[in-house]
């Protein structure tokens, strides 16, 4: 609106009035500038003395008193915190306009209204010390809880010299028609964090809920398949050393990265909330799996299922409930003892997309047991 402030008073007003008027007008448009040199600081300057050798007019007219006004002050500093700050592109007078509440009228409603402005300066002294010691007070809170989470992460991201790397696997993966070596790998800690852990809690707390009969099952394969004299049946009173995860190398995807990525796999169970230790939540991960290893034809067929047929044939979603080892008097089952194991509810079957099907249907929970390692 100012643009239009000296059309108006031109040839309406006292000269000194109009000198004025332009004055302070120059120097707003001035102060607007994106950028600044040398010229447009020193005609800002020239505008701001043009405004103050002028403005008598008002005071002689009886139109002010006086320019006690702490905004007219402000702009005495502008030349300056524009070389040393930057330009103020962006700034309003109106900004700190909030503050008069917060620093004004509350203080002075603090006071008894007698010699008032050394009341309100002490008032605003004692207000910034509680905001002070409120921000130390939040800082301490926030560095205790870091250092907290830190000793609590602390069993789940297992030490290098407390981590043993098994070789999964050694495979020739297709890739476009071709075939390269991809060896995989992963790690896992040494000792199990819960060695001990019973059926009971293994069954309430990880959801496992299918988890005798499917080891079970297992248990007894394995000793049909290598003959092995009959092992004790799992009960109630069976101890299982369960893990909280283990890291798997991924096969190199060089389409995606031609670094090799690091996969970490959980099944860690809630922790309550206890005294400053708010509540975690489980993470049991979601998996893609394939649901058995593949043969040489498999792996030549690859590149059929990839541009004619399901891409997703022979893998399959599942969520990991539990890692764990076969207990001690299990030993023997060298097909089972020589890695970890893992309980593992797998998710309805992949299915080619039917077009004719507009509604979709979600995932159930179904359980097939099985040795997966």
């Amino acid at each position: 609106m100012e643009k239009i402030f000296v059309g108006v008073v031109a040839g309406a007003a006292d000269p000194e009035v109009v000198h004025a008027v332009r004055a302070i007008t120059d120097f707003i448009y001035y102060a607007h500038f994106e950028t600044h040199t040398e010229e447009s600081l020193t005609n800002l300057e020239d505008a701001w003395e043009a405004f103050h050798k002028h403005k008598a007019v008002f005071v002689k007219q009886g139109i002010r008193e006086s320019f006690n006004i702490p905004k007219l002050h402000s702009m005495i500093h502008y030349v300056r915190s524009i070389r040393l700050l930057g330009s103020a592109d962006g700034y309003n007078t109106e900004g700190p306009e909030r503050l008069h509440i917060d620093f004004a009228k509350l203080g002075y409603r603090a006071s008894n209204r007698k010699q008032y402005v050394q009341q309100m300066t002490a008032w605003l002294e004692r207000q910034e010390a509680v905001r002070r010691f409120e921000a130390y007070l939040d800082w301490l809170e926030v560095s205790q809880r870091d250092a907290e989470e830190t000793e609590d992460s602390s069993d789940d991201e297992e030490p290098e010299d407390d981590v043993e790397i098994e070789e999964i696997e050694e495979s020739e993966m297709a890739t476009q028609g071709s075939l390269r070596t991809t060896r995989c790998t992963y790690k896992i800690a040494k000792k199990p964090p819960f060695p001990r852990t019973t059926i009971e809690t293994i069954v309430s707390d990880y959801g496992a809920s299918n988890f005798v009969n499917c080891l079970q099952d297992v248990v007894q394969y394995a000793v049909e398949k290598s003959r092995h004299p009959p092992v004790p049946p799992v009960n109630g009173n069976t101890s299982i050393p369960v893990f909280k995860q283990f890291k798997i190398s991924l096969p190199l995807m060089s389409q995606v990265s031609q670094k090799a990525s690091l996969d970490t796999v959980r099944a860690i169970v809630a922790k309550p909330a206890r005294g400053r230790h708010p509540f975690i939540p489980a993470q049991f991960s979601t998996v893609l799996a394939r649901e058995s290893l593949l043969s040489q034809t498999d792996l030549e067929g690859i590149g059929d299922l990839v541009t004619g047929g399901n891409p997703l044939a022979g893998f399959t979603v599942g969520q990991v409930r539990v890692i764990f080892r076969l207990p001690s008097e299990y030993g023997g089952l060298a097909s089972l003892a020589a890695h970890p194991l893992a309980y593992v509810e797998w998710f309805t079957p992949f299915q080619v997309r039917d077009e004719h099907v507009v509604k979709s249907r979600g995932h159930a929970i179904s359980f097939r047991c099985g040795a997966a390692t």
